[in-house]
């Protein structure tokens, strides 16, 4: 796939980071090409500790595609440095309220909620399809946990923080952070009233793992820039003003199985 770009460009190997109009010529990848090309788009003798990963479809067909060992490690990493954002430091109790349904499976049975419990001192709620009469026993649980740090979607905090408010239920920990949805200011101020606690949004996605988050000041987003390159780009894929919405297309510099190189992955 990108072989075939390459091919007649005169640019010496290894130097498209230093020419930033080289970089601009390079293809916007779109899921549609993931979705015809992923074959092309893998690095050749794709072998040995590769993991085929999948978007959830919810708009359409799932997105699969495949991640090295060494992104996933770099995401971990990126993972814990948002907690850290947060006010959260090892060792501290965090709650996972999340509404994925493929990342459910890794928290099912006796040793994976030992693992959560004993390593990673995590309490893992699957909140996909979660019944509202279940809301209540859920964030008693929460409760007894004591969390410093609540993770969620921001639909799933948002349910959590009326039963809380109505039940009077007492869940105060150190910070709260959104994620996977965009955060609503509405929902943010309903949430923080409740948890009486700050919320700190993250942005990322399953293709190219934590890409940004807030920080204290809560005025915008620090782009992961060790891993990521994040441009925002008009329709016609051209660089926009510092400040004006736009496409957002991604690059991660750390999947070596399947390189997701200027990726617009749909959000504005």
């Amino acid at each position: 796939f990108y072989e075939e770009w390459f091919r007649g460009k005169a640019l010496p190997k290894g130097q498209l980071v230093r020419h930033c109009q080289a970089w601009r010529e390079l293809p916007v990848l779109t899921k549609e090409d993931i979705q015809t090309e992923r074959g092309r788009i893998a690095a050749d003798g794709l072998q040995g500790h590769v993991h085929e990963s999948a978007t959830g479809g919810s708009t359409g067909e799932p997105l699969r595609f495949w991640q090295d060992d060494n992104y996933r490690r770099h995401n971990v990493v990126d993972l814990y440095r948002s907690y850290e954002m947060c006010g959260w430091r090892p060792g501290d109790r965090v709650v996972h309220a999340w509404g994925a349904d493929l990342d459910a499976a890794d928290h099912v049975g006796a040793r994976a909620v030992l693992t959560d419990r004993l390593l990673h001192n995590r309490l893992f709620i699957n909140t996909f399809g979660m019944e509202r009469c279940k809301i209540p026993e859920h964030a008693h649980r929460i409760a007894d946990f004591k969390p410093e740090l609540v993770v969620g979607y921001a639909s799933s905090l948002d349910l959590f923080a009326e039963v809380i408010r109505h039940a009077n239920i007492d869940i105060k920990p150190k910070a709260i952070q959104s994620s996977a949805e965009t955060l609503d200011p509405r929902v943010r101020k309903r949430v923080e009233a409740a948890f009486q606690a700050r919320v700190f949004d993250r942005y990322g996605g399953r293709e190219c793992g934590v890409v940004a988050h807030e920080c204290e000041l809560h005025k915008g987003w620090h782009i992961f820039s060790n891993t990521h390159v994040v441009e925002i780009l008009d329709d016609d894929w051209l660089p926009m003003a510092c400040g004006t919405m736009g496409n957002i297309v991604i690059t991660n510099l750390n999947n070596y199985a399947m390189p997701f190189v200027r990726y617009a992955v749909g959000d504005l």
